[in-house]
């Protein structure tokens, strides 16, 4: 094998290694609410530099310090009891957002509904960014144990409705296979699901998000195969579309392999001239 070639399959190797951590998809399409089309964007990816560009113009939710709240240092992706100083209360807002495991009524957190757990995965690297995760519990036990099995309900008030959230699965859980259930209430006062017909799936470790054009959520319910954890919490209600541009600029397949040939053909000729020059 030439230097040229072992050159070019080394450049090859990179450069795949480079875009696997690096992956991001997106999903556009509509639906309609009272007669009216809202735009959607579904996204689901790793980079950084979409996060920042969700981030921007939105409030963020890290559980890095809850008032008044202990987290429950784990080890092990196992449930466990739970003590009422590691309980977030599900009708007081987290910086504009409030928290539960499940059973509270979309639009109305102050009816409450199961305490999530404040949960130290240091230990595990299960956080995105610090050391605690917001994990769930068994809902109707007295007890209130963590149970990683579980999701979350994050609720605004019918009179506060968001366009977009977004979150950081755990990356030592499994996929998002289908999306969370996006509540709202329509002019009748009827309840009303958005993600009905959104096909949609993630990986592990993945930022998943949802953007409308309109302000309009009021619940959300977040599902991953356990070991369920949220981090990052991120949402707005600035009716943007933020994914686009340059964003979510991950190539597909067939783009590599154009921009691998394009790159090796590059360096290739690079070779030819300087072989030439030397002669």
């Amino acid at each position: 094998m030439s230097r040229l070639t072992l050159l070019i399959f080394r450049f090859a190797f990179v450069f795949l290694l480079t875009l696997s951590y690096a992956s991001a998809a997106l999903t556009t399409g509509s639906v309609t609410l009272d007669g009216n089309v809202i735009h959607y964007q579904a996204f689901s990816g790793t980079s950084a530099t979409d996060f920042a560009q969700f981030l921007a113009g939105a409030t963020l939710v890290n559980f890095e310090t809850v008032s008044g709240v202990t987290p429950l240092v784990k080890t092990s992706y196992t449930g466990s009891p739970t003590a009422a100083a590691n309980l977030i209360d599900p009708i007081v807002a987290i910086n504009g957002a409030f928290f539960s495991a499940g059973g509270q009524t979309p639009g109305k957190p102050q009816n409450g509904g199961a305490p999530a757990v404040l949960v130290d995965v240091s230990s595990l690297n299960g956080a995105h960014s610090g050391k605690n995760v917001l994990g769930p519990t068994a809902q109707g036990d007295p007890t209130t144990p963590l149970d990683f099995t579980g999701f979350f309900s994050v609720n605004f008030p019918l009179a506060q409705p968001i366009s977009r959230f977004g979150w950081w699965t755990n990356p030592n859980g499994g996929g998002v296979a289908f999306p969370p259930h996006i509540n709202v209430i329509d002019s009748g006062g009827n309840l009303v699901d958005l993600s009905t017909g959104i096909s949609f799936t993630a990986n592990k470790g993945d930022f998943v998000a949802f953007a409308f054009d309109k302000s309009v959520v009021n619940e959300v319910e977040l599902f991953q195969t356990a070991p369920m954890t949220i981090d990052d919490f991120t949402y707005a209600r600035d009716n943007a579309l933020p994914f686009g541009g340059s964003t979510s600029s991950v190539p597909e397949p067939a783009s590599w392999l154009l921009l691998l040939s394009a790159s090796a053909t590059g360096i290739a000729a690079v070779s030819v001239q300087r072989r030439r020059s030397r002669q």
